[in-house]
């Protein structure tokens, strides 16, 4: 007897298996474009890592260069500030040579100063006693004079000091004039261009400048005939005071010292050795000369 075959049963399984097949490949196909789109994904993010990479790159180097221009630069402070460091010593080592030097001057300002006024008592006391005995030396009788007339309108000095014109000359008796042979002012300051200055023996040994002050000490140098020299002390500012009442003197022109770099012994007068003392003492020597 033949089998009965369920062709409705058969076709339900075929179009279930159909199915079944189809759903796979819709998944599969599924799966696939999910695939290709995270690997698109993945791509895309590989490329944008490989741009990062390479900004980071750039950036790097960058960075190393900034690094490598600073350790120059700081090597440079470095190399600048031990310069610094070793002039520094340097200009501490040559102020406490100056240091010493000042003070070195100052002791021989000293010094010299102690010398002048010994030479001054001794000279004093040498005129007391040609005074006492009743000779008088020629030399005494010749009397340095000096005076000033404002240049009112006429000028003035750099700092605006006002300016004078200045003379200076001597006195002595008519019988002592023709013995003396040349008188010699000796200007113991750094602005005199000519520090000594050469008197008019025709016009009592004159001499006239232009100039702002005044000194307490200028050199009156008196040659006469026979070669022979003696120096007198002579106080320019009291012959100021003197002559300009009203205007209380001149300023004072105080004599080189130590912070000027000069020493007072150049101008220190070589008195005592016409007197018959002791020759200790420096004649005076030309100072340099800038412009009175």
């Amino acid at each position: 007897m033949g089998t009965e075959v369920d062709w409705d049963k058969h076709v339900r399984r075929s179009r279930a298996t159909t199915l079944v097949s189809a759903s796979g490949v819709l998944i599969g196909l599924g799966a696939l474009t999910y695939g290709m789109v995270s690997l698109s994904r993945v791509e895309e993010a590989r490329g944008r890592l490989r741009i990062e990479a390479k900004q980071a790159q750039t950036d790097l180097a960058e960075a190393n260069s900034e690094l490598n221009k600073a350790v120059d630069q700081l090597a440079e402070v470095e190399r600048v500030s031990a310069k610094k460091v070793e002039s520094l010593a340097l200009l501490r080592v040559e102020v406490a040579e100056l240091e010493r030097a000042k003070q070195t001057l100052a002791e021989e300002v000293g010094v010299s100063e102690r010398q002048l006024e010994v030479a001054r008592r001794e000279s004093r006391a040498v005129i007391s006693e040609y005074r006492k005995s009743g000779v008088v030396p020629a030399w005494t009788a010749i009397t340095p004079r000096a005076s000033a007339t404002a240049l009112e309108g006429q000028g003035a000095a750099d700092d605006g000091r006002p300016l004078y014109r200045i003379s200076m000359w001597v006195e002595m008796p008519s019988e002592l004039r023709p013995k003396i042979d040349s008188i010699t002012y000796v200007m113991n300051h750094p602005s005199f261009a000519t520090p000594r200055l050469q008197g008019d023996p025709d016009d009592d040994f004159r001499v006239q400048y232009i100039g702002w002050g005044c000194l307490p000490t200028v050199i009156v140098e008196c040659r006469s005939e026979d070669g022979s020299v003696v120096e007198l002390d002579f106080d320019q500012c009291a012959a100021f005071s003197e002559s300009l009442p009203n205007k209380g003197g001149l300023p004072v022109k105080a004599p080189p010292g130590p912070d000027s770099g000069e020493s007072n012994r150049n101008a220190l007068p070589s008195l005592r050795s016409h007197l018959g003392g002791a020759n200790d003492v420096t004649p005076p020597v030309e100072p340099r000369p800038p412009s009175e």
